[in-house]
């Protein structure tokens, strides 16, 4: 199996593909092939910052891909699910053929977009749903997300209106 590895922290020459052992999923685990992953502000810095788990590392939060093996009654073999590892905190990370997470960290794929989409979502979407539960938004709210061209942005915007933000009050024509 192959993943993206370093063995030292720098720049983007550190990136290697490496033949490494595939992992075994344990109890309340899911082993997805990878068929996307997505590139995160905290996936360059662990890559060129001097954190993270022990060496080699594979990095890597996002992936949307297919589940070829579970031991969870939520998940079965062939379902296609999104997940995030928190790399820094699980030291799996996504950029290899076969990652195997606890299921709490899997969901399934949204149905409307394809996997190289929906790999985009979870870091993103987390941290957008994570800044509008801190504002605690009235649903006459007024919202400006600055950025709203950046994937956290798009969504907290998306994500707003859904909720019942008034776009027409905040200058935005319907």
């Amino acid at each position: 199996m192959l993943a993206v590895q370093i063995d030292v922290h720098g720049g983007p020459e550190v990136l290697s593909v490496r033949e490494i052992a595939e992992p075994v999923p344990g109890p309340g685990e899911v082993l997805v092939r990878t068929v996307a992953s997505s590139l995160n502000p905290v996936d360059w810095k662990t890559r060129a910052w001097d954190v993270g788990p022990e060496f080699p590392m594979t990095l890597g939060w996002d992936l949307a891909g297919i589940v070829v093996a579970s031991s969870s009654a939520e998940f079965a073999v062939g379902d296609r699910v999104i997940a995030m590892s928190a790399q820094m905190a699980t030291g799996r990370g996504t950029w290899a053929q076969l990652v195997a997470l606890p299921e709490h960290l899997v969901t399934h794929a949204p149905t409307t977009l394809s996997l190289a989409e929906a790999a985009t979502l979870p870091l993103a979407g987390t941290t957008a749903v994570q800044a509008l539960a801190k504002l605690e938004l009235s649903s006459r709210s007024r919202l400006l997300v600055t950025g709203a061209a950046g994937a956290v942005g798009a969504l907290a915007v998306q994500l707003a209106r859904r909720a019942g933000s008034d776009r027409r009050r905040a200058g935005v024509p319907a």
